[in-house]
């Protein structure tokens, strides 16, 4: 059965299949494509337990990364780590950069993935070591970040933007070989889409209040039937 330009695999259900692309797609541009991980880097990875935070855990470990991955809750600390991060930290009740200073020895990170915005994003700015990459991925926490330019200049790293609808639109045939490639790493079972519930349609408003609360852990899932 085809998603969008992808076929799901016979051995992966069309409920797991169909949460695939928009997150997994967007982790592999970003992290793939964009910030060009490579074998050994260490990526920090905030939202780590939403849909697409937990795509990036598993695209950066599945290409090498070493992935501390940050949640806001003590609750969803478990599926981060069950997607491959080596470490995780509740940035509710820790100081997030004091802990990654002591994780990675004040070195920093090569990579920081941002899906919440706000004084979380200025704190990662401050966490990229010498021609790292910074990725603004979304603002769910409301507020839209601003960056003193020092900060890239000082330690010449990058700030990348990623916005997937717009890669698959303007590169529509780079985007269709990286859905099959993501189909056939779920196929082979090196990517698990995890689904938080799913629920049917006449329970979409409950569906939203959820997504709304960040209280869902990687997908939910509405049936039409």
């Amino acid at each position: 059965m085809r998603v969008g330009d992808a076929c799901i695999p016979d051995n992966v259900d069309f409920a797991a299949g169909s949460t695939v692309l928009h997150a997994y797609l967007t982790a592999w541009y970003a992290l793939a494509d964009r910030a060009c991980l490579r074998p050994g880097e260490t990526v920090l990875i905030t939202g780590a337990a939403g849909g697409v935070g937990l795509a990036c855990v598993e695209v950066a470990r599945l290409l090498g990364g070493r992935v501390i991955a940050a949640v806001g809750s003590a609750s969803k600390a478990q599926a981060a780590r069950d997607g491959g991060a080596e470490h995780v930290i509740d940035y509710s009740s820790e100081d997030v950069r004091e802990r990654v200073k002591a994780l990675t020895g004040g070195e920093g990170i090569d990579i920081g993935v941002d899906n919440i915005g706000g004084t979380l994003f200025s704190t990662l700015a401050r966490l990229i070591r010498w021609n790292g990459r910074l990725i603004p991925m979304g603002f769910a926490g409301g507020e839209i970040a601003s960056l003193p330019m020092n900060l890239p200049l000082l330690k010449n790293y990058s700030i990348v933007g990623v916005f997937a609808g717009a890669w698959t639109t303007n590169f529509p045939r780079e985007a269709a070989q990286a859905a099959d490639r993501i189909m056939g790493l779920v196929g082979e079972g090196r990517l698990r889409p995890h689904i938080d519930r799913v629920l049917p349609l006449e329970r979409a408003a409950e569906a939203m209040r959820a997504l709304a609360e960040r209280s869902v852990q990687g997908r939910i899932v509405l049936q039409v039937r």
